[in-house]
């Protein structure tokens, strides 16, 4: 029988900044993007967003969700073991 684990996710869900469509292109190159409820950022601001949250989704202008990206390296070695959690990104 497996074990089942409780977690308590913390995320964050991005936008396109400026009013432009999301695209994960634009964030592997440093675009902004827009926190909703709250400020501005961007790829640079990762390492200081990996303290507070484990997750980051990214959200079309409509509100789809187009990514999911686990921030957290915890999670990640939860999720994949510590040696799959290096191949992630």
């Amino acid at each position: 029988m497996k074990e089942i684990i409780e977690l308590e996710v913390n995320g964050l869900t991005l936008v396109g900044a400026y009013g432009r469509e999301t695209n994960i292109d634009d964030w592997v190159n440093g675009k902004d993007f827009k926190i909703i409820g709250g400020p501005y950022c961007s790829i640079k601001d990762l390492p200081e967003m990996a303290k507070e949250f484990d997750v980051l989704e990214f959200l079309t202008l409509n509100g789809k969700v187009i990514h999911t990206e686990i921030i957290s390296q915890d999670l990640k070695e939860l999720m994949y073991g510590s040696e799959g959690a290096k191949c992630i990104h």
